[in-house]
């Protein structure tokens, strides 16, 4: 189906992408998020981490929310989310068995 792609393009591709969605808000650069133009890579990655996380919690405070924090469970299930996007070619929320973002959140813990 996508037989240019490989698994670690994919992943880059899929950070990117995330990367790309989360523009960083007006401000977010004086504030302190640093990293925000690194293209993604294995060497970088928490980095890469820090700064999405950053953006998230900039465009958070202008709205008067509360900051998010890291959870290691979710990134784990995110990470075999991720994967298996990959593996079984598809780009979604959902699986092709069903099963959601939701679901995998409470299995997550």
């Amino acid at each position: 189906m996508f037989p240019s792609v490989t698994v670690r393009s994919a992943r880059r591709l899929a950070v990117a992408l995330t990367l790309a969605a989360l523009a960083a808000p007006a401000g977010a650069h004086a504030q302190g998020c640093a990293n925000t133009h690194v293209e993604p890579s294995r060497a970088n990655l928490e980095a890469v981490r820090a700064a999405v996380l950053c953006l998230h919690n900039a465009e958070r405070a202008r709205h008067r929310l509360p900051p998010l924090r890291e959870n290691p469970r979710l990134r784990r299930a995110a990470e075999r989310h991720a994967s298996h996007m990959v593996g079984a070619h598809f780009f979604d929320h959902t699986d092709p068995a069903g099963a959601t973002m939701l679901d995998r959140i409470r299995r997550a813990g």
